[in-house]
Parts: structure tokens; C-alpha cells; sequence
């Protein structure tokens, strides 16, 4: 979202940085992580083997050699799922059924992961 002297606009500025092929293996995992008062909060992750296109961005090593989190995005078109309402954490969650991973994505080091 890009906020300017013209108003409000949604601008995709998203740099593919490799790929995650057809048939690689998905699963879960759980991670401990700590939130910002020490309490030890477990996340369950979206893994996948993916590939990297680091000799023509070199940035892209950045998720191995520093474990900068990283991020992905599907092909709208494909995405198969629907919205559900959890009453009990009174939260919206979107439960995807099948996509086509489209890019892989190099976040911040602020930004939660999705896997």
C-alpha cells in the first residue's frame, strides 16, 4: 500500500527471488519463538523445499546466510479456500484447500514469516 500526495494506491512491489517447484514436499512444522515480553509462544509454519536464484541476485542468499524470514505469494487465480471465524481468538482466517505458489518472497527482519 503506498500512501501519497495522491491518495491511497496498492502497487505490487514484490522482486521474485526464486521458486518453489510443482512437486516439492509441503508439510507443517512448529517453531518456539519469543514474543517481546520472554513468554515462549509456539508457530506453526508452512515448510517447503524451495530454490533460490542467488547467482542473479545475490540478496536472495540473504534467507540462508542471515535467516532473514521469508514469505510467499500465491497465483490468485489459483488459490482454492475460504474465510472462517474462530470464536474462541474472535479472528477471521482463510483456510486454503490448493494453490500454485507463485513467488518467493525476502521479508523484513520486523515482519512474521507466513513459513
Amino acid at each position: 500500500m503506498i500512501i501519497d500526495d495522491e491518495g491511497i494506491h496498492f502497487e505490487c512491489q514484490t522482486v521474485p527471488y526464486g521458486f518453489v517447484a510443482p512437486d516439492s514436499e509441503v508439510w507443517f512444522q512448529d517453531f518456539e519463538d519469543s514474543d517481546d515480553m520472554g513468554n515462549v509462544i509456539t508457530h506453526t509454519y508452512l515448510m517447503t523445499t524451495g530454490y533460490l536464484w542467488t547467482s542473479q541476485f545475490p540478496e536472495s542468499s540473504l534467507p540462508v546466510e542471515e535467516g532473514r524470514p521469508q514469505s510467499m505469494e500465491f497465483f490468485e487465480a489459483s488459490v482454492d479456500g475460504r474465510w472462517e471465524y474462530n470464536y474462541d481468538k474472535e479472528m477471521d482466517y482463510f483456510i486454503i484447500n490448493d494453490a500454485i505458489i507463485q513467488k518467493l518472497c525476502i521479508l523484513g527482519d520486523d515482519v512474521e514469516p507466513c513459513f
